[in-house]
């Protein structure tokens, strides 16, 4: 009886020639998915370092041109000087105010006002992958930075001196964080997020405007809210707070622009898209060359298969990935409560958002789309374009990759090969051997002679350009005065003319006020982006000038 006691009560031993396969197989299984995992985690510094050099080469091979040199003046001054100066401008302040604290310390050039676009534009890039690997995993980050790092888009305004790349890396933070907030709603990371919040809305209006649609996502949650708590909503009230002393700014510029795109005379719509180069090709089929309605379907179709996509991606179980250095490791609370299906109502709300407000700023402030402003929901459509391939992984999804992967590359060689945009450098060396600095010019806009001005003072001109500022807007009668104090005694007179001021046939009221006096066009030099140096003389002496060498740049 004792001995059946004993071994009722003694658990069996186990056969040890059966637990040794399963253990070995079970630390098979662990290491190959520690070695795919770590595969990833190198393809993904691969792609990060590749978004960094991809924007930091050939900073500066082409000149500033026009907007950019609007920013070197509203640097040159200070931080003082940049606030204002933004604000009789069209947007906030931050950007104008980080470039003006590096123009005190850093002589002015092509490599400086870019180098914080550049920077700013390769954190996006590890930043897309961040998000992307805390959605599902480090491939779907990869492939989401991938097409970060080639599309056309992202790097030309990584190497442009305006505040679009820290705007697109803000409203990427701004979904990051959200994301570690949930992880453990900390009053740390609550301060992180809201700060990062409130610098998206001090720089760019679609900043505002893509962290509104994130902390909407919020709203739309009831788990989300759940979660955060009272802390989110104190967190949201300080920011609006912080906002308030820049929105009667906003509603001035926001009137002013309507105004000016009503009259027309200064918005030019250039004819490229969310991908690169790619609606190029598509601007010969599009009456005007309004291409705001391909660039909207193309968002729209891309917007909802992404989010059919990632909404069948977070009804499947998905593990967490091991904890390696250079991710945004997610704990398992944090994921049984968020789930997949919360992170992707964060990113339809920075997308959807960003696509709700550039429909409404196209229709009633700028009458055509502008992708400038769509630029800071890119990583975000292409996270919802990633996830929706990945859960949706059909021969269809393979189409549709080929297509991303097409589109986003379209735009690079002839974003390398070829700008459109105005070199004002060899410009400016061009009226310097003409002699017209000495003679004096005329500028077909007031921000004409300031682009000569200063850009005479990078490359080292140390006179004066003795420009003349024109504006073409102004009454006839007025303009012709003008033009006739201009040109009064002169033998022959140098306009720079733009491309703003002209018509569809290439005139501008100045050409027409010149006529009127008996002036007549003998020679010009084109220096891109629609820009042109022309040389007037009287009809009388309106023999061909002699040529001469190209100036170098």
């Amino acid at each position: 009886m004792a001995d059946l006691s004993t071994a009722s009560d003694t658990p069996d031993e186990p056969n040890q020639d059966s637990v040794r396969p399963a253990t070995r197989l079970a630390r098979a299984q662990a290491w190959w998915e520690l070695r795919g995992e770590t595969v990833w985690f190198f393809l993904a510094l691969f792609v990060v370092l590749a978004g960094f050099v991809s924007r930091l080469w050939g900073l500066s091979s082409e000149s500033l041109w026009n907007d950019e040199l609007a920013t070197l003046r509203f640097t040159a001054q200070g931080p003082i000087h940049a606030i204002s100066a933004a604000a009789a401008d069209t947007g906030p302040p931050l950007y104008y105010i980080f470039q003006s604290l590096l123009n005190l310390v850093v002589p002015a050039s092509e490599w400086s006002m870019r180098i914080l676009s550049a920077v700013f534009g390769g954190l996006t890039v590890w930043v897309t992958y961040l998000i992307g690997s805390r959605m599902h995993s480090r491939a779907l980050g990869t492939f989401a930075a991938a097409l970060a790092v080639v599309s056309g888009s992202l790097l030309a305004f990584a190497q442009e001196a305006r505040a679009y790349s820290l705007a697109t890396l803000l409203a990427a933070l701004v979904a990051l964080s959200l994301l570690w907030v949930l992880d453990r709603p900390s009053p740390g990371r609550f301060v992180l997020h809201f700060a990062i919040v409130i610098a998206a809305c001090y720089t760019h209006l679609f900043g505002l405007i893509a962290a509104a649609g994130i902390e909407l996502a919020v709203l739309l949650s009831s788990r989300m809210r759940r979660r955060l708590g009272w802390k989110w909503a104190a967190g949201a009230a300080v920011a609006v707070i912080a906002y308030l002393p820049w929105m009667l700014v906003l509603y001035g510029q926001a009137s002013r622009v309507a105004g000016n795109a009503a009259g027309g005379a200064w918005y030019l719509q250039r004819p490229e898209s969310l991908f690169g180069g790619m609606m190029e090709a598509l601007e010969e089929h599009v009456p005007s060359g309004d291409l705001t309605g391909p660039i909207w379907m193309i968002f729209a179709a891309l917007l909802v298969f992404g989010a059919l996509g990632a909404w069948a991606l977070s009804r499947k179980t998905v593990p967490g990935p091991p904890q390696l250095p250079f991710t945004a490791p997610r704990s398992a609370e944090c994921w049984d409560e968020l789930a997949q299906r919360d992170c992707t109502l964060v990113l339809l709300g920075w997308v959807g958002m960003v696509f709700i407000g550039g429909v409404l700023v196209s229709m009633y402030v700028v009458p055509i789309f502008s992708w400038r402003m769509a630029i800071v929901a890119v990583p975000g459509l292409y996270l919802l374009a990633a996830s929706g391939l990945r859960g949706l992984w059909t021969p269809a999804a393979y189409v549709v990759a080929a297509v991303l992967l097409v589109s986003a590359a379209w735009g690079i060689p002839g974003y390398y090969s070829e700008q459109t945009k105005e070199r004002w450098r060899p410009l400016v060396g061009y009226l310097e051997q003409k002699g017209a600095f000495r003679e004096g010019f005329v500028g077909s806009a007031p921000w004409m002679v300031d682009n000569v001005e200063s850009y005479a003072e990078i490359v080292g001109y140390d006179g004066s350009v003795n420009g003349i500022r024109i504006a073409p807007w102004l009454p006839e009668d007025e303009l012709l005065s003008r033009i006739e104090g201009a040109t009064e005694g002169k033998t022959q007179r140098w306009f720079v003319i733009g491309h703003l001021v002209e018509d569809e046939e290439g005139n501008s009221p100045i050409d027409t006020a010149l006529e009127e006096i008996g002036w007549t066009e003998v020679d010009a030099e084109d220096f891109g982006g629609g820009i042109e140096v022309r040389l007037y003389r009287p009809s009388e002496d309106a023999t061909p000038a002699p040529p001469v060498e190209e100036p170098q740049p």
